[in-house]
């Protein structure tokens, strides 16, 4: 009995265990990028600009069926008050249906136009998803960043305190003078305000966080095991005709220049005539309700209008001529765009190898800064270096640790703008 009693205190131990594990989730920095898409209501308006796009072509397509109108109209006419029986009463219905057969193609260009305006919606909205997944990189790096640098801060101040007791024991018994054990004292204060810096830091970035993705979220919620590992990088020479081929704001400008020539072949339709076949019917009776009068007339027509404008005061030209300086500025536009973007790729691409060199620098140089920290502490402990050794053996580790975590996580933010330029976060 005492047996069972055991195995099912060691059952229900287990079910805790995996209920209280189940309950903590670590967001990852995909699952953080998803959700700001999915809360930002910046990415909600681009999503309706697409779809008010989808309505303006609904809204040209409809010049391609015939326009149908319906009209009633009743009338009361009494032309001498004293007399009951002179009145008339009178209704007319029409209905009138028209069609344009020919217009310079002009609907037809104006449709493709609408299509191409619709993509280029598309990819401005492809093109703020990026932005915001980059925003929320960089902001995530910055958390662990700073998360790293209060590690390192703590760290030093752990150091310090430990060099201060010792300090204290040898001041006790005479080894040390009072001004040593001030030094490091002092020293001590510092990097205890270098902590608090350093948790502050953490908060705010936290809170930048919070706002990007739209949500609360603590420190214990994510999980940083991204950065555990550099990430991989492409060769340098395939960023180029990625950044070409992928980059929405380029391709947003090279459909703006698509819909800018189809403006200009729409503008010249007004040189040619433009032809509208009609067909109307007309109901009169001498009542207000059709069918009830004892006199009604008809009439029904077809009829094909034919029309061309000869001189408008060189209106029609004036609009061609703007068209196509509208061809040339989106022309424009693009190239310098992609003198842009190129020059800041090459410049994220430089900003890399600096990275890189300072990372083995600084990973060389903290390596040095330990085995230093180790032979001063040990030559502090016999009493052959002063306070003042330690203290700076203690600084020189803390900077070198400072500096690979920022080396690191430059090569990292620089992965990120890479992904952005190329448009290398997953949609």
């Amino acid at each position: 009995m005492k047996r069972l009693h055991n195995r099912f205190n060691i059952l229900v131990s287990i079910c805790i265990l995996i209920i209280g594990a189940s309950g903590v989730y670590a967001q990852t920095l995909d699952e953080l990028m998803t959700a700001a898409v999915q809360n930002r209501e910046l990415i909600k308006q681009y999503l309706a600009n697409v779809e008010k796009s989808k309505e303006d072509i609904r809204f040209v397509k409809g010049n391609f069926y015939p326009a149908v109108d319906v009209e009633y109209r009743g009338s009361h006419f009494d032309g001498n008050l004293t007399t009951f029986d002179d009145y008339e009463r009178y209704h007319t219905t029409t209905g009138s249906m028209t069609l344009n057969v020919f217009s310079g193609f002009k609907d037809y260009y104006d449709l493709k136009a609408a299509h191409k305006l619709h993509e280029i919606e598309n990819f401005k909205l492809s093109g703020v998803e990026q932005d915001i997944k980059l925003e929320v990189s960089l902001a995530f790096l910055q958390i662990y960043r700073d998360q790293t640098f209060l590690n390192v801060a703590e760290n030093a101040y752990r150091l310090l305190e430990k060099e201060h007791k010792n300090a204290l024991l040898k001041y006790e018994v005479g080894i040390l003078k009072k001004n040593d054990v001030l030094k490091i004292k002092v020293q001590m204060d510092n990097a205890a305000q270098e902590v608090n810096r350093a948790k502050t830091a953490v908060v705010k970035s936290l809170n930048t966080l919070k706002r990007i993705v739209a949500k609360d979220l603590n420190i214990t919620d994510l999980d940083f095991s991204y950065f555990d590992t550099l990430p991989d990088f492409l060769e340098k020479a395939e960023y180029e005709p990625l950044l070409l081929s992928r980059r929405s704001e380029l391709n947003a400008f090279r459909k703006f220049h698509e819909a800018a020539q189809l403006a200009v072949k729409s503008a010249r339709s007004t040189l040619y005539p433009r032809a509208d076949i009609s067909a109307g019917y007309r109901n009169g009776e001498n009542d207000y309700l059709p069918g009830s009068g004892d006199e009604s007339e008809h009439e029904f027509e077809v009829q094909l209008k034919i029309s061309l404008n000869i001189f408008d005061g060189f209106q029609k030209y004036a609009g061609i001529n703007n068209a196509k300086l509208d061809v040339k500025n989106a022309g424009y536009d693009l190239a310098e765009l992609e003198r842009d973007l190129k020059t800041r790729l090459k410049n994220i691409l430089l900003d890399l190898d600096v990275a890189f060199e300072n990372l083995k620098v600084a990973q060389s140089s903290q390596a040095e800064a330990e085995e230093n920290l180790r032979i001063t502490q040990l030559q502090f402990q016999r009493g052959v270096t002063t306070s003042t050794e330690i203290l700076d053996a203690i600084f020189f580790l803390a900077r070198a640790q400072f500096n690979v975590v920022d080396a690191r996580t430059r090569v990292i933010g620089n992965h990120f703008n890479l992904t952005r330029m190329i448009e290398g976060f997953p949609r």
